[in-house]
């Protein structure tokens, strides 16, 4: 979304297959998107193919500690499914978190706000000829905005993110988020950046904030 205006909308899916064996005591990998038993089929050969060829130049064969077999599953804990929060009110909540902007006084200047919502799971299945099974679904959410400050007198602007990262969490962490605060802070330091006085040559010390590490 692009202040009050979404811009694009995306929804997207893919999967694949990749399998991992040893022989001569060398690793070989192959992976397919194709999941099915053929497929499958295929891609163990390949892995096999491609460790009889790697064990030519191996030295030292491998030497795998032993493990138990595990079986279990594991989610993300998450409060709220972003999966079932609807595309409409998904677009709502950015559309709802710019117009926190209306209220940053910024005198003559402008500010534009820009923002993507990435929801992505991930369903994985691991299974090994050591007896594990084991599936897992990671929830993550990836949320970025930018907020742009322009002055229309001088002709320049300036940018700054806002600090939200991605994080294995729910639509909640968007949610609790303390939008409203950090737009204003965004905004105002931007707005101090193309008002303020050009650094005149010298030597300074030079101080870095810990998002800048």
């Amino acid at each position: 979304a692009r202040d009050q205006v979404v811009t694009g909308l995306s929804d997207s899916e893919s999967y694949g297959l990749g399998l991992r064996v040893i022989k001569n005591g060398t690793w070989g990998f192959s992976a397919t998107r194709n999941v099915d038993m053929e497929n499958g089929k295929i891609a163990a050969q390949e892995a096999v193919t491609m460790a009889e060829n790697n064990s030519k130049l191996q030295t030292i064969p491998l030497d795998l500690a032993p493990v138990d077999a595990v079986q279990g599953e594991w989610k993300t804990p998450i409060v709220k499914n972003p999966f079932e929060v609807s595309f409409k009110d998904r677009a709502q909540f950015l559309l709802d978190m710019h117009a926190l902007g209306a209220s940053v006084p910024l005198g003559g200047s402008k500010l534009t706000l820009y923002s993507e919502l990435h929801c992505v799971r991930e369903e994985k299945y691991f299974a090994s000829s050591d007896g594990s099974k084991i599936w897992q679904e990671v929830t993550r959410m990836d949320p970025s905005t930018w907020a742009t400050v322009s002055d229309p007198s001088k002709g320049e602007f300036a940018s700054r993110a806002l600090f939200v990262l991605p994080q294995g969490r729910g639509f909640e962490y968007v949610e609790q988020y303390p939008y409203k605060d950090e737009i204003k802070q965004a905004a105002a330091e931007a707005h101090e950046k193309i008002s303020a006085v050009s650094v005149e040559p010298g030597k300074y010390d030079l101080i870095l904030h810990p998002t800048h590490l």
